[in-house]
């Protein structure tokens, strides 16, 4: 019989939904690398008819309570033989490597991108969340790891300053967007902020790896952003979700070419920039103001 579980449960510790024995052989099938397309999404079905939506695993040292039934990261995680989105997270920890780096992640869900950083690398993370039901699963993984001094969480969306609109449905937590309404599916007006202001906000005067994921509304985010502060806070190395290209008011992948930044990989869902040497002063100093960072 299904496990009876609260899907968005953070009140029980890390392990109470560990996989039990007779998940084994699902597990076995995951690690033996032949996990992919549609044995993968046997896999997810049949673990959540089987046990329930909710499952705490180890993914690559990290610690994480996985919500299968509403989140495409999670299942990817639990189901899937590839390490999710890996050739991203290398570029930045590679960007990341040394004492003192920051990383950003401006969409960052329940957490697989802040973790994958603060776990394996020297960085200090900022991790910028809005959604109330994934940011409550990203505060339990980040306290399930004990990675409160690496990992800030921001509970903001990240735009022009006031009141938006965040929509998600069918396609669950990692979904949801200010720019697609979803009919039928939940709708919550929360806080926005730009970019620079949330900086401010914790210090932060540089920036080496940023992850962008935000279903469409990255023009809402990123060129005012290079428009309105110095170019020497701008990060050296951007991964980009281009999955809604469609949606931009502005090509931000071609703009931030012609800013200095070029592009390094593009994978099957993200675009990789690195910002190159001399670009912040080719751009021009001081083309914008921090609000008094940096």
């Amino acid at each position: 019989m299904p496990i009876e579980t609260d899907p968005f449960d953070t009140v029980r510790p890390w392990g109470h939904y560990a996989p039990p024995a007779s998940a084994s052989l699902l597990r076995m099938l995951v690690r033996a690398g032949v996990a992919r397309g549609r044995l993968t999404k046997w896999i997810v079905h049949t673990w959540q008819r089987r046990y329930g939506p909710c499952v705490d695993v180890e993914v690559r040292g990290g610690r994480y309570r996985l919500d299968i039934s509403n989140n495409v990261t999670d299942a990817k995680l639990l189901g899937s033989s590839k390490r999710y989105d890996g050739r991203e997270v290398d570029y930045l920890l590679q960007a990341c490597s040394h004492p003192g780096a920051v990383f950003v992640d401006i969409g960052a869900n329940t957490g697989h991108y802040p973790l994958s950083l603060a776990s394996h690398g020297q960085a200090r993370v900022l991790a910028i969340e809005p959604n109330p039901a994934a940011l409550a699963r990203l505060r339990f993984n980040v306290h399930a790891n004990a990675l409160e001094d690496r990992v800030i969480i921001e509970a903001v969306c990240v735009g022009r300053r006031g009141r938006v609109m965040l929509s998600y449905g069918a396609g669950g937590l990692g979904a949801a967007s200010t720019v697609i309404s979803v009919e039928n599916g939940q709708k919550l007006w929360l806080e926005s902020l730009p970019l620079a202001d949330i900086l401010q906000k914790h210090g932060i005067a540089r920036i080496d790896g940023l992850k962008i994921d935000i279903e469409g509304a990255e023009a809402e985010a990123l060129p005012p952003f290079f428009a309105t502060t110095a170019s020497t806070l701008w990060p050296r190395l951007v991964v980009i979700e281009h999955c809604h290209r469609a949606l931009w008011s502005v090509d931000i992948i071609a703009h931030m070419q012609g800013l200095g930044y070029r592009r390094l990989e593009t994978t099957r869902s993200n675009t990789v920039l690195r910002l190159e040497r001399g670009a912040e002063t080719a751009a021009g100093k001081g083309t914008g103001a921090v609000h008094g960072v940096g």
